[in-house]
């Protein structure tokens, strides 16, 4: 049997942490709607954040994580991402305060605690669980795999999205691969209702 540590705000064994008090990872509902755009932002932000311990143990994995987050939130222009995938006419059918909320409800899916796949909602949980592996994954390779990736491209891959482009010649077998990729996701983004 592994030892049991208790903290003020946790009760950590060799392979479970259970938080004692969950409050600060929940969205705070009544104060939501009172809160003007900046607000709403910065309170999502901080979910977003405080949920890296729970993405992976795995240090490289949680600085993906929170790198992903960052552009998420500082840099991604998402309409220009989307119309370059679902054409310049598609209007976004949910606007994009809920889209915050149900990706951070998608993550905290995600992070959730699965013994066995018993019913619909842990199947729901596991395939959570690998979209957001494979989307992590992918965002490594993209940006941070530093041995294959020059400082261009987070500029070509996440400002200017040349791996969505048209120009067929100009490709490289990896753009055409990310550029798959992130039209699936924004596909899955448009049946569910996220920003991932």
């Amino acid at each position: 049997m592994s030892a049991i540590i208790e903290t003020k705000s946790a009760i950590s064994t060799g392979n479970r942490l259970f938080i004692k008090n969950i409050a600060r990872f929940l969205l705070p509902h009544p104060d939501l709607n009172a809160c003007n755009d900046i607000q709403y932002i910065l309170i999502h932000y901080r979910r977003f954040v405080r949920l890296k311990k729970f993405i992976s143990q795995r240090q490289m994995i949680q600085n993906t994580y929170i790198d992903y987050i960052k552009y998420k939130f500082k840099y991604e222009n998402y309409e220009k991402r989307r119309s370059l995938v679902l054409g310049k006419d598609a209007d976004s059918q949910i606007d994009w305060k809920t889209q915050i909320a149900q990706t951070y409800n998608f993550i905290m899916t995600a992070v959730s605690h699965v013994e066995g796949q018993t019913t619909d909602i842990d199947r729901d949980i596991l395939m959570s669980k690998q979209i957001l592996k494979n989307i992590l994954t992918l965002e490594y390779f993209k940006i941070e795999n530093n041995e294959k990736v020059s400082n261009s491209d987070f500029y070509d891959y996440r400002v200017r999205f040349k791996q969505l482009e048209d120009n067929e010649d100009q490709r490289q077998t990896r753009d055409i691969d990310f550029g798959e990729f992130d039209k699936i996701v924004m596909y899955l983004n448009e049946t569910i209702g996220t920003r991932l």
